[in-house]
């Protein structure tokens, strides 16, 4: 097996964001948001950097990756507050869900991530 292969087969929280972030990407267009600029650029934006961290973790494991997967994590989860798009309409309640729980799958993960690699433990 090769050492990438073995990297990466180790790293499957970090396969699992990258289709998170990927999700989150395309899910403006989905779920059919894309004319809620706020949610829209929010989805675009983050959706973009957690790929972006995502493949960089499954390159090359560093905790700074996981860290800012995390922080990214608690930004979607309150961000339909934040922005202002929580409760516009009805069907909004589907693109606040949305963030919530890619929020919530991604902040997971990487804690998730992080311990795993320092064998139980929060820090090395």
């Amino acid at each position: 097996m090769t050492n990438f292969m073995k990297k990466s087969t180790g790293t499957w929280q970090d396969w699992i964001c990258l289709l998170l972030g990927a999700w989150l990407l395309l899910s403006p267009w989905i779920l059919g948001f894309t004319a809620l600029a706020p949610a829209f650029w929010n989805a675009l934006l983050f959706g973009a950097i957690i790929v972006g961290i995502a493949i960089a973790a499954i390159v090359e494991f560093h905790d700074w990756e996981e860290w800012v997967d995390m922080a990214i994590g608690l930004w979607l989860i309150v961000s339909p507050w934040v922005l202002g798009f929580a409760a516009m309409t009805a069907a909004d309640g589907l693109v606040t869900g949305n963030f919530v729980a890619t929020g919530l799958a991604t902040l997971l993960l990487a804690a998730w991530s992080l311990r795993d690699h320092h064998g139980g433990t929060w820090f090395a």
